[in-house]
């Protein structure tokens, strides 16, 4: 992970998902991503996959978009 000011975008935050959790933790501290960019990483690979893994029962795009803008707006 650099060091960089630069911002991750949700394209960039996927790579991050593969990554050990401290590095993300560190994204969104330092500033570089934030909790929606990490939500709609994580929605784009269950969407990418979940036709092959088929784990989830039920999920909510909107929900987990809402509850990651929450998040974000009360830092």
């Amino acid at each position: 992970m650099q060091d960089t000011a630069s911002t991750i975008s949700s394209s960039d935050v996927s790579v991050l998902l593969d990554r050990p959790i401290a590095e993300l933790i560190d994204a969104v501290h330092d500033g570089r991503t934030s909790g929606p960019a990490i939500a709609e990483a994580v929605l784009e690979r269950i969407a990418a996959q979940d036709d092959r893994i088929k784990a989830w029962a039920h999920l909510d795009p909107q929900l987990v978009r809402a509850g990651a803008e929450q998040q974000h707006q009360s830092r």
